[in-house]
């Protein structure tokens, strides 16, 4: 009975990692485009980004050794608190009228933070090569997902390069 629970927490730990998963990358490309969309500032977009990886980057680096001291499950658990609240602050503070880029800045390098560890956590609780075995999972569901999304080839489009989206196909703009 305790290996099931054992083993559920750590499905669910695993779970969770993917999920945050998906939502660094977005993070991490969203924000800058916000930041530009808003600004108009290319130094401004470029800043942002580096608040984003600096904290990421030397947080990376400690990470093992918070782990080691708050646990995988615990550190997990608030890096994505973390990262969650410190990113939905952004557009919660922009709908107020408040957003400057102070917060932004602030903000960002909160959320990336604790990412480092949280994904170091997952390291520890299942190993790194359980990690590989997992990403290379998800790659597969997701082309497996996205294949029925592909045109089929056709006598009509044959050679024309409209399929493959080069330059001078149909599906390229103007």
């Amino acid at each position: 009975m305790a290996m099931v629970a054992a083993r559920r927490a750590t499905i669910a730990l695993v779970v969770a990692n993917v999920l945050s998963a998906v939502g660094n990358p977005l993070t991490m490309i969203a924000l800058p485009l916000y930041v530009f969309a808003t600004t108009g500032s290319a130094a401004r977009t470029g800043l942002v980004a580096v608040f984003q990886m600096i904290p990421f980057i030397v947080a990376s680096f400690v990470g093992g050794g918070i782990v080691d001291r708050v646990g995988p499950k615990r550190i997990s658990v608030l890096s994505d608190v973390m990262s969650g609240v410190s990113i939905a602050a952004i557009p919660i503070l922009a709908s107020l009228g408040e957003l400057e880029l102070w917060h932004i800045l602030g903000l960002a390098a909160l959320g990336a933070l604790l990412d480092g560890p949280g994904v170091t956590a997952l390291f520890a609780a299942i190993g790194a090569e359980n990690v590989l075995w997992l990403d290379g999972a998800t790659f597969l569901v997701s082309a497996a997902l996205s294949w029925p999304t592909c045109p089929r080839a056709s006598a009509t489009c044959a050679g024309s390069g409209c399929c493959s989206g080069s330059p001078g196909s149909s599906s390229s703009a103007t």
